[in-house]
């Protein structure tokens, strides 16, 4: 998994020249950003947007209730606060069933919430079930909803290898950027 590259650029005073197209963020529009800073990644929220037309500055509100302006840069910031994903690996099935280890979660309201990396990008996903296999892989049998549905509905399934590259705990309510969905 990699991560951030190197830090972002602190801006103590913005250019003054040319000015920039000052964006609010409401507490609706507010978007979870992971940032490098002083060597680690941390979490922080966008709370202003200053547009150069060129270059974009960010007003972050950090964890601490700290608030840093710095300019965007894409080795140094990515949006949401999960991590940088790999697509999981779709899994068959194992030659001999009963060699199989399954644990089946109830419905709906049992299952738990993961973010599974697919396609390029992070997407909500229910689990259904897990499998232990003999040599050591754990496949998991999800349901995610197809493109253009509203979450939840149509749920189509999947059965994925579990890695935690691609496979991610979620909160319920909680959208892929950080904010509340």
């Amino acid at each position: 998994m990699t991560g951030l590259s190197r830090d972002a650029e602190v801006i103590d005073r913005l250019p003054c020249t040319l000015l920039p197209v000052v964006r609010w963020l409401g507490p609706r529009e507010e978007r979870a950003v992971t940032v490098r800073l002083d060597g680690r990644e941390q979490h922080a929220l966008a709370v202003e947007e200053y547009d150069y037309g060129d270059r974009t500055a960010y007003r972050i509100r950090l964890r601490d209730d700290r608030t840093i302006r710095v300019w965007w840069d894409d080795g140094a910031m990515r949006w949401g606060w999960l991590p940088p994903g790999r697509d999981a690996r779709p899994a068959g099935h194992w030659p001999e069933p009963k060699a199989v280890r399954r644990r089946w979660w109830p419905e709906r309201e049992g299952w738990p919430a993961l973010w599974v990396h697919t396609g390029g990008r992070w997407r909500e996903a229910w689990l259904w079930g897990r499998e232990d296999w003999p040599d050591g892989t754990v496949v998991y049998e999800v349901g995610m909803t197809p493109a253009g549905a509203q979450l939840g509905e149509g749920l189509r399934r999947h059965r994925r290898v579990y890695d935690p590259r691609s496979v991610q705990p979620r909160r319920y309510g909680a959208r892929e950027d950080g904010s509340p969905a």
